[in-house]
């Protein structure tokens, strides 16, 4: 009884130890790529964002993860805002645009993501990005998308990660439920 449940575990750990190397040897390999191809950044931003893109894509399709959807064009809006002298002095003063790094200034129309409300963008500096996925540049924090599919399996994801959590922590603490 035991012997052959442990005997089946064994096998099934090892598939998963040998994916997870595989997938591993993958990223490796992606990065390598990346770092022996440093020279594009003389061919300008777009092109080594393309090539990290294309990485990062080829890691997901290994994972068997779809590529994100854009974010969502009404959250963009809604993020938006003027810039007031106000708004400038309540963040220090100086607020810079998180991709091209120069300051914002009053009278301007900036996005800033509810992922804290410190990354602030000029909307041209991130639209091209929020065309393409639904991820802050910065900190990766999953938005908003207009993909009602893509949401709903994003809530079905949350609502297993906790129903797992709470599974576990049941475990740790000897509560088992009989039905």
């Amino acid at each position: 009884g035991a012997a052959a449940g442990s005997s089946q575990q064994a096998p099934n750990l090892l598939n998963r130890a040998a994916a997870r190397a595989e997938l591993q040897r993958q990223i490796l390999e992606g990065l390598n790529a990346v770092y022996s191809g440093i020279e594009a950044v003389t061919r300008g931003t777009a092109a080594v964002e393309a090539e990290l893109e294309a990485v990062l894509g080829a890691v997901s399709e290994r994972q068997g993860k779809k590529k994100p959807p854009p974010a969502s064009k009404k959250m963009l809006e809604q993020c938006k805002r003027a810039v007031t002298a106000e708004w400038l002095a309540g963040r220090g003063g100086d607020v810079p645009c998180a991709v091209c790094m120069d300051s914002v200034a009053e009278g301007e129309e900036v996005v800033v993501l509810p992922c804290g409300g410190s990354h602030v963008f000029h909307p041209p500096c991130v639209t091209p990005w929020f065309n393409k996925t639904n991820s802050c540049p910065v900190c990766r924090q999953e938005l908003a998308t207009d993909d009602h599919h893509y949401e709903a399996a994003k809530e079905r994801e949350r609502e297993e990660a906790e129903e797992r959590a709470g599974a576990a922590n049941a475990l740790s603490h000897n509560e088992f439920m009989y039905i």
